[in-house]
């Protein structure tokens, strides 16, 4: 792995851990801006891996990469109770995200 790419896969694993631990302690404010934070969390989770090419069948516009983001997506809304608040927003992100660039590496 180059350099590049174990500060991508740090960088993600800090931003999973970061929100999570806001959520648990509660420091996240509530309504549209906690859905907006935990929203662009996705978003840069998937895009630093996109950044790293980790694993690179994810964005190559195939079954896996399509699935992988249908599932995210669907991941996000099955969620209930108080997982919801947390779950929706940031696998909508990450399934928004990997569907798009599967879409774009598609055409």
């Amino acid at each position: 792995m180059s350099d590049q790419q174990i500060w991508c896969v740090v960088a993600v694993f800090a931003i999973i851990i970061a929100v999570t631990v806001a959520e648990t302690l509660h420091w996240l404010p509530k309504g549209r801006v906690k859905f907006a934070i935990l929203f662009v969390a996705g978003v840069l989770v998937i895009a630093l891996l996109r950044v790293a090419n980790i694993p690179p069948d994810w964005f190559a516009g195939g079954g896996e990469g399509f699935g992988l983001a249908v599932s995210f997506l669907l991941g996000g809304w099955v969620t209930t109770g108080a997982g919801r608040e947390f779950g929706l927003p940031l696998l909508t992100g990450m399934g928004g995200t990997l569907l798009l660039l599967n879409l774009m590496a598609h055409l």
